[in-house]
């Protein structure tokens, strides 16, 4: 097999294209397909796969680049369309806590509680301070607090809920439920009294008293509960609402209790120009009586659309440092900070464009607070073909072990569903560039506009609607084929290069419909297909290790560095030479191998089971085996429940799996507690010896010893016993430090290792399975399991102070790495030498650290 070029050369010569040139010279490519000659047809089809996925021209021989200079607004296109340029504001939602209900409209309570609107993701306001029962304030998000929904403002598109932060456990339970027994004593003795007492006794006949009758009444022949509510008239809610929640608050699980009122979703009905959003305002806020309520409890949705008839609007990426330093109020490098902040700031690429899309910002608690908002998003409203209410992204999906393995499995039949709305929407669908804020309630009056308005202009790309839809079928239809290729083929198809390329693919289609996943094994997939494409920029810190801080597609969209369809050239589709995806991408998405892949691919009518990747992974266990074994019994203080976090193992197939095997969170609770064990006789094994021929090591335990260490060796105040040399940072002077210590340890994401290497990390097995599981986790998920770890590891008195590329830092009292910010001691007293450093916990409650020989 020949061809004109070499398809996976990086030194490929670019040509620039516009996106309407772009799709003009792919829709040529397809025009030459011969539908009287089978071979040139498939050929022609091979070489538009490969313009529209990673934009090679290989009978030109060049790779194309996309420019969009030509989308800025502006020139020409302002001049013609200025006067259709529109921009309107509204109130999307509203939401805030009260002690009663404050609605000047009738409301509807559910007797037995409303089910599927509980809050289970954040709300980005405000966490709530909980004092729990030894006296420590507990800051919890709203969505964390045990809570029932019951009832809703009538007619409004509202939900209350009934918070119950008596209920809130530590460790916090991310998977809580209120308690049967709860919602029977709320019924009984506070719910159905205060219905009682409001309303006029000709209605009190419909209220059952008690909620086993009303359980019973509600129960239908197939099982399932009836649902229903009663109304209270508005004239009695202060009486209800009064009663009500002091009747909750007699019981020890109602103390503290209180109502969160949520109306989401009036956009349509609120809309109105600048100027006027203080007249809009008081008719939004006609529905509730705030006599009495505290505002600044209460959080609303203010948001700015622009529209052009006939165009998608989109957000320009070098206009999101402009939109938070303004819209904030701060400096051009606090602004930049806030961009850099990975846990604040997340980029929504469009279309895998590199310089459009949007993004959302949750405002660091000191901004919070001086400005009123908590939360800034710009995104815009195509996403609405591809949005559905149900289901954990929102969005139509494509999922890997589909598009891979599972037999029968069609992507045309998925791709042709958002094709044809695609193509509705091409000819009457237009796209808002939409920007919003939350805001506290009590801060709202203090602003008339958004400060952004009037640059709106220099912050947004303009799309031709067809343009805009045309290059999305575009991309979508050629990953299509390419997938459904490699799905018809009988030859070839347990390549790896083959394999790479559909996976990448799956997460190349998924990301023209929502934002692309960030977890890690999508990172890995990013770096694979980008390879020698991608241009980094990277600085030295004060320890001479290199850190990314930016980087850039010259190519202007997500084009692989290669992709061979032509059947010329391969026999399947696949990347080029080079582009094998690491094997911890196989498991992570598929908890298996490279191998076990192969075996399934390769065999009709194999399911991906977990049978086969035990099988496919029995000799690498054994291997394995070694590092996982622990030399003591794991002590009860170490377990770790993980609840309502998605486990990494889930892709297996559930029809597979025994009805008495363990959940996905019992095994990843178990995974977890085995790190967190295993952790302590790691880092202890690998302490630094000294220099010189004896190599002796500063710690005095022995191998058997270090081999069982656990926690009670970190809580050993009299150091002497542990260690014959080291610096002691006390960390009560630099609190902060112990938190930093802890990230190192066990890092919040996936670390890659620095361009220096590392010291440590690499022979402590416990710290690779931490990196394997938090890399299968979302970013969510990973935060919360990292906090399970904390809440264990902040009972120790102290760690190491381990450093980016090594876990134990030995250094010397001159050093100033090791006195700024904090007092020192060292040991033995009077030492000037080298010793390992250790860090204090800043909150430890027990005996001081001391040094007595023995």
């Amino acid at each position: 097999m020949s061809t004109s070029i070499n398809r996976n050369d990086p030194a490929l010569p670019m040509r620039s294209f516009s996106l309407n040139h772009f799709l003009r010279k792919a829709k040529g490519i397809q025009s030459d397909f011969d539908t009287t000659n089978s071979l040139q047809e498939e050929e022609a089809l091979g070489r538009w796969i490969e313009f529209g996925v990673a934009g090679i021209n290989a009978q030109s021989g060049y790779r194309a680049s996309l420019d969009l200079e030509e989308n800025k607004i502006g020139g020409v296109w302002l001049t013609e369309q200025a006067h259709a340029l529109k921009q309107r504001y509204d109130f999307d939602s509203i939401m805030g806590s009260s002690d009663n209900l404050p609605y000047q409209v009738d409301v509807e309570i559910f007797p037995l509680y409303g089910k599927g609107f509980e809050l289970r993701k954040s709300i980005h306001i405000d966490p709530v301070h909980i004092e729990t029962d030894d006296g420590d304030i507990l800051n919890a998000n709203i969505q964390h607090i045990p809570h029932l929904v019951i009832g809703q403002a009538s007619q409004l598109r509202s939900t209350i809920r009934l918070m119950l932060p008596a209920l809130v456990t530590r460790p916090m339970n991310l998977s809580w439920k209120v308690p049967e027994i709860v919602r029977a004593e709320l019924y009984d003795f506070c719910l159905y009294p205060a219905a009682i007492r409001a309303i006029h006794p000709v209605e009190a006949g419909h209220w059952l008293p008690s909620y086993k009758a009303e359980m019973k009444r509600a129960r239908k022949p197939n099982g399932q509960l009836q649902k229903s509510g009663r109304i209270i008239p508005q004239d009695k809610l202060s009486q209800f609402s009064r009663y009500f929640i002091k009747k909750i608050h007699q019981h020890t699980w109602g103390d503290g209790a209180f109502f969160f009122h949520e109306l989401r979703g009036v956009r349509g009905g609120t809309q109105h120009p600048k100027g006027k959003h203080q007249q809009k305002l008081k008719e939004f806020l006609s529905t509730f009586n705030f006599h009495g309520i505290n505002k600044s409890k209460w959080w609303i949705d203010w948001g700015l659309e622009v529209h052009c008839p006939g165009f998608v609007m989109w957000w320009r990426k070098d206009a999101h440092h402009h939109i938070i330093k303004e819209l904030l109020g701060i400096s051009s490098e606090t602004a930049n900070s806030l961009i850099n902040h990975q846990e604040s700031y997340f980029y929504d690429e469009a279309s895998q464009l590199a310089e459009v899309g949007g993004f959302h910002l949750k405002v660091p608690p000191r901004h919070r607070q001086r400005t009123g908002i908590a939360y800034i998003q710009a995104y815009n409203t195509e996403k609405e073909a591809a949005y559905q209410l149900s289901g954990s992204t929102n969005t139509f999906s494509a999922q890997y072990s589909n598009t891979l393995m599972t037999p029968g499995f069609k992507i045309e039949d998925y791709s042709q569903k958002i094709a044809e709305i695609w193509t509705q929407c091409s000819q009457k669908s237009d796209g808002n560039a939409r920007l919003e804020i939350r805001v506290n309630l009590a801060k709202l009056a203090q602003r008339s506009h958004l400060q952004v308005e009037k640059e709106v202009m220099n912050l947004l790309f303009q799309f031709p609607r067809k343009t805009w839809w045309n290059f999305k079928l575009l991309r979508l239809m050629s990953m299509t084929q390419a997938i459904r290729w490699y799905r018809e083929s009988k030859e070839d198809k347990a390549n790896p290069l083959a394999i790479a390329l559909v996976i990448v693919l799956t997460y190349m289609i998924n990301a023209l419909t929502a934002r692309p996943k960030a977890f890690q094994a999508e990172k890995y997939m990013v770096q694979c297909a980008l390879q020698d494409i991608l241009q980094n920029e990277y600085e030295e810190d004060g320890d001479g290790i290199e850190h990314l801080i930016s980087s850039s597609n010259p190519l202007g969209v997500f084009f692989p560095s290669s992709c061979i369809a032509a059947p010329s050239c391969t026999l399947v589709p696949r990347f080029g030479a080079g582009m094998e995806l690491p094997s911890i991408v196989y498991h992570l998405l598929f908890d298996r191998t490279l191998l076990g892949i192969q075996l399934t691919v390769q065999m009709e009518g194999i399911q991906p089971t977990r049978a086969l990747s035990k099988k496919v992974l029995h000799i690498t266990n054994q291997v394995k085996r070694k590092e996982r074994r622990l030399c003591r019994a794991i002590e009860e203080e170490e377990n770790i429940q993980v609840l309502q976090i998605a486990a990494p193992f889930s892709e297996s197939n559930p029809e597979q799996v025994s009805d008495n095997a363990p959940s996905d969170q019992d095994m990843l609770g178990r995974e977890v507690t085995e790190v967190l064990a295993r952790s302590y006789s790691d880092i202890l094994l690998c302490s630094p010896n000294t220099k010189g021929q004896s190599g002796i090591s500063y710690c005095k335990l022995n191998q058997k010893q270090r081999e069982q260490a656990g926690p009670s060796i970190f809580r050993e105040p009299n150091l002497a016993k542990v260690w014959s040399r080291c610096i002691v940072k006390d960390g009560r002077d630099d609190i902060s430090a112990w938190a930093g210590a802890f990230e190192s340890l066990f890092p919040s994401s996936f670390r890659e290792k620095p361009g220096s290497g590392w010291q440590n990390y690499d022979n402590c097995p416990y710290f690779k399975r931490w990196q394997t599981l938090i890399g299968g986790l979302s970013e969510e998920d990973a935060l919360k399991l990292q906090d399970l770890i904390r809440i264990k590891w902040n009972t120790l008195l102290w760690m190491p102070w381990p450093r980016s590329d090594r876990i134990w830092l030995v250094s010397n009292l001159k050093s100033k790495k090791i006195t700024k910010r904090a007092s020192c001691s060292v040991y033995p007293s009077g030492y000037e030498g080298v010793a390992p450093v250790i860090l204090t916990n800043p909150n430890w409650q027990g005996p001081e650290v001391h040094f007595q020989e023995e």
